[in-house]
C-alpha cells in the first residue's frame, strides 16, 4: 500500500495514534518548533515570515530580507506539511525533525543582514570562528551558551531515577537479578544501554491496537 494513505487511514480515520495520548492541533506551533529551533527562534521567525507573506504585508525590516523564489516555495511547502501533520490526534516534535535542515535555511537571511566581519578575525580565535560561521556576535554566543542550562538539567536531574535503578541492578546491589519486569511503557528505563547483562526483560508494550 501507499505509505501516506496508510498513515492517514490508521492515524486519522481509525484514530490509532490517540492510543499514545491526544495533543492539541497547535502542538507543533507551540512545542515542536520551539524545541527544534531553540535558540534561533527570533532569526528563524523573521526569515520564515518574510518568505511566507506577500511583500506588501511585510514591515520594512522584513521586506529588506533576501527572499528568493525557491525559499518562498519551501516556506509554503513546510506550512502545508505542518498543517497536514497537525491533523493527527497525536503529535510529537520528532515528527518534524526530518524538516529541521530546511527550517534552518530561513534563519540565514536575518543573520547575514547583521553580519559584519572585522579585521580582528585574523588575530583572535573567537573572532575567526565566528566570522568563519558567518554569525553575528550576539547570536553566536547565544547559540553557544543557551543549550548549557537545559543540558545540565537533563544530564543531572531529568531521568536520574531511571538511570539509578539500572545502575543498582547492574552492580548487583539487590542480589543476582535473574529476570526483570518493568511495569511502565517501553523506553521508560535505559535497559539496553545501562544494564549490560544477559537478563530476560519484559515491559509494557508500545504497540498500538491495530486489529
Amino acid at each position: 500500500m501507499v505509505p501516506t494513505l496508510t498513515f492517514i487511514h490508521q492515524n486519522i480515520f481509525r484514530n490509532i495514534s490517540s492510543f499514545y495520548g491526544a495533543t492539541d492541533p497547535f502542538y507543533h506551533l507551540v512545542q515542536s518548533l520551539p524545541i527544534m529551533l531553540f535558540p534561533l527562534w527570533y532569526w528563524w521567525g523573521q526569515g520564515f515570515i518574510s518568505c511566507l507573506l506577500p511583500l506588501n504585508l511585510l514591515p520594512r525590516r522584513l521586506a529588506d530580507l533576501d527572499r528568493p523564489d525557491g525559499l518562498r516555495t519551501l516556506a509554503r511547502a513546510l506550512t502545508f506539511t505542518i498543517a497536514v501533520l497537525s491533523l493527527s490526534p497525536h503529535s510529537e516534535w520528532r515528527f518534524l525533525h526530518p524538516l529541521l535542515p530546511a527550517f534552518l535555511l530561513f534563519a540565514l537571511p536575518p543573520l547575514h543582514r547583521d553580519y559584519t566581519p572585522t579585521i580582528f578575525g585574523c588575530y583572535r580565535l573567537t573572532y575567526s570562528i565566528r566570522q568563519y560561521t558567518r554569525i553575528p556576535k550576539f547570536p553566536y554566543y547565544l547559540c553557544f551558551a543557551a543549550p548549557l542550562l537545559p543540558w545540565l538539567y537533563l544530564s543531572n536531574a531529568h531521568g536520574r531515577a531511571q538511570v539509578a535503578v539500572m545502575d543498582v541492578l547492574r552492580t548487583g546491589q539487590v542480589g543476582d537479578v535473574k529476570s526483570l519486569v518493568v511495569l511502565a511503557p517501553c523506553h521508560s528505563v535505559p535497559w539496553m544501554s545501562h544494564l549490560h547483562r544477559n537478563v530476560p526483560c519484559w515491559f509494557l508494550t508500545c504497540e498500538p491496537p491495530l486489529e
